[in-house]
């Protein structure tokens, strides 16, 4: 096997000068068009996008409105049902008091004859069999 031959590092003759670190109107600077035509195309494309962008925003907000609304209405439909339900037992319960108070009310104005009391029934009489005895026969 052949020795390892050690590898020279290269220099190179011209330097690169160091970066200089930007700062926010440097690189703002920097992001600008050129020219006034440059710059016009770039806004023009951004005002494109942007009106892409809100047309995608409305179609999700108008189904998201949508839903919203259909959620509401449904929930509104519950409330509706049980107050509906509530309001029958209350209403069928109310029907029931007004009925006793309207019969009390009956009563107490148009007294029947009193209730006679009942007498005790008769009492039975009791019927002996005479057994024939066979001693008589």
């Amino acid at each position: 096997m052949a020795a390892r031959t050690k590898k020279s590092t290269r220099v190179s003759k011209t330097r690169s000068p160091a970066r200089k670190a930007k700062g926010p109107l440097a690189r703002f600077e920097d992001g600008l068009p050129s020219n006034l035509k440059a710059y016009a195309r770039r806004f023009r494309q951004g005002l494109a996008r942007l009106e892409r962008d809100l047309v995608k925003q409305e179609i999700s907000a108008r189904r998201k409105a949508a839903r919203l609304l259909r959620e509401a209405s449904h929930q509104l439909g519950q409330i509706e049902a049980r107050g509906e339900r509530a309001f029958k037992r209350r209403a069928t319960k109310a029907r029931k008091d007004a009925d006793r108070v309207l019969s009390k009310l009956e009563k107490a104005i148009n007294p029947s004859s009193p209730r006679r009391k009942k007498k005790a029934a008769p009492k039975k009489k009791v019927v002996r069999k005479r057994v024939a005895s066979a001693a008589r026969s």
